[in-house]
């Protein structure tokens, strides 16, 4: 999902990450890049959802610096 990301594919991006969220719940990693591509897409619509993606990587895992960022 990173490559889609990097290349600007936010939808194909936000559906992979997904489906690993889905295979884990609990991939701290994988909810703090959810709220990344949420934030980047530049719709204010994903503001809760990546707030909530967010809350949920710190939950999970406070020591990885992604979550860290994505709570920025």
């Amino acid at each position: 999902w990173a490559l889609d990301f990097q290349e600007g594919k936010n939808s194909d991006a936000l559906e992979e990450v997904d489906k690993a969220i889905a295979i884990d719940p609990n991939n701290a990693l994988a909810y703090a890049f959810r709220a990344e591509v949420l934030i980047d897409s530049g719709l204010f619509d994903n503001i809760d959802d990546a707030a909530e993606a967010s809350r949920k990587a710190l939950a999970l895992d406070t020591h990885l610096m992604e979550t860290r960022r994505a709570r920025a």
